[in-house]
């Protein structure tokens, strides 16, 4: 597996991201890309040695900038002396920042993406428009989106929000959150939030007995549906009440990602609970992926 960190230089939302970078990697035992893009101004007088230069000067300040998050990192987080032993994959590139992140997207297996937001809209714009790329439509990669203050922590309880409609290649999502739970020793709450009262019936519908299926092979995992007048509303509150570290979503429409960083649902989902959420993008024909 490959997890990407695409991070910016003297950015304090960094530091707690790149811990969740770091203990996902470990968890999942996967390889942990470092990716700095950084700009140089170029002006007709600059010279082969002179561009060379700046180009060595940038790659030691992505060094100097790797350096302070591994001393954040085991000043605050680090349990054992084995606890950074992962595979790390440092690319430092002069480009366009979500350009050269699409053409790693395009060329390798990422399965997962580490990004951090902020209360900053600008900086928000940013990272969203990452989640919101067509590239993610063309690979198995996830989005783990980490709010400010959030302090890691192990997470013993997933919830994942579905509205069990019929999703092209859901068995992909599922595995996914399955590998997930498991890498991370934890539980999985399939919770299924419907505004109507008189709203779809869950046992009519083949996510609805897939995951029924998954409960009948780990009684840890739980299922529930239920009326919510607001549907963020009633997923922060389960989050509250089953104290869950992670809200996983499946991003087939823009209403729900669009709803779910809107502005006022974020202080209620992300600044208020406390908790990154992994997003996974629907996927167009991936038959000529290995899954």
């Amino acid at each position: 597996m490959k997890i990407l960190f695409p991070f910016e230089l003297d950015n304090p939302l960094y530091n707690q991201c790149y811990v969740f970078a770091v203990k996902f990697a470990r968890l999942l035992q996967a390889e942990l890309i470092m990716l700095h893009v950084f700009d140089i101004e170029l002006d007709n007088n600059i010279t082969k040695t002179k561009y060379n230069q700046m180009v060595k000067n940038k790659w030691l300040n992505a060094y100097n900038q790797i350096t302070r998050f591994n001393k954040y990192y085991i000043e605050q987080h680090a349990d054992t002396n084995n606890d950074l032993k992962i595979r790390f994959d440092h690319r430092f590139i002069h480009g366009e920042w979500l350009g050269e992140i699409r053409k790693i997207l395009k060329m390798e297996t990422i399965d997962l993406v580490v990004l951090p937001i902020s209360e900053d809209e600008k900086q928000n714009k940013k990272q969203f428009k990452i989640i919101d790329d067509d590239i993610f439509e063309k690979n198995t990669a996830s989005v783990l989106v980490v709010p400010p203050n959030c302090n890691y922590q192990p997470v013993n309880e997933i919830v994942y929000a579905t509205d069990l409609k019929k999703l092209n290649y859901n068995d992909l999502y599922l595995k996914n959150v399955l590998t997930f739970a498991k890498a991370i020793d934890s539980n999985i709450h399939f919770i299924h939030i419907t505004k109507s009262q008189s709203g779809i019936d869950p046992q009519n519908t083949e996510e609805y007995n897939t995951i029924m299926n998954i409960l009948e092979k780990n009684k840890q995992h739980v299922f529930k549906s239920f009326h919510g007048k607001n549907v963020m509303d009633a997923i922060q509150d389960y989050i509250i009440q089953s104290k869950a570290g992670l809200l996983v979503t499946v991003k087939h429409d823009r209403f729900f990602l669009e709803s779910l960083f809107h502005r006022s649902v974020t202080d209620q989902l992300l600044l208020k609970a406390n908790i990154p959420v992994l997003v996974m993008r629907e996927k167009e024909d991936l038959q000529e992926l290995k899954l």
